[in-house]
């Protein structure tokens, strides 16, 4: 994902660590992805998801964004 989308920034939370970070975002899985394009949540993944279907889901935004 870093090389097809290298303007997006990806960071990573440790949930046992961030409980209420967690709870505030209604992350209740792990593992749990959350896209964000302009500050709002455009996309959410839990448990059973492939670099595909984010592939999918993320490039037509990815290409109003940054293109």
């Amino acid at each position: 994902l870093n090389e097809t989308f290298p303007r997006i920034v990806f960071g990573r939370v440790a949930t046992e660590q961030a409980s209420e970070l967690a709870a505030q975002q209604s992350v209740f899985a792990v593992p749990t992805l959350l896209i964000f394009f302009d500050g709002r949540e455009s996309c959410r993944y839990a448990r059973n998801f492939s670099t595909g279907e984010i592939e999918r889901d993320i490039t037509r935004p990815y290409r109003l964004f940054f293109n």
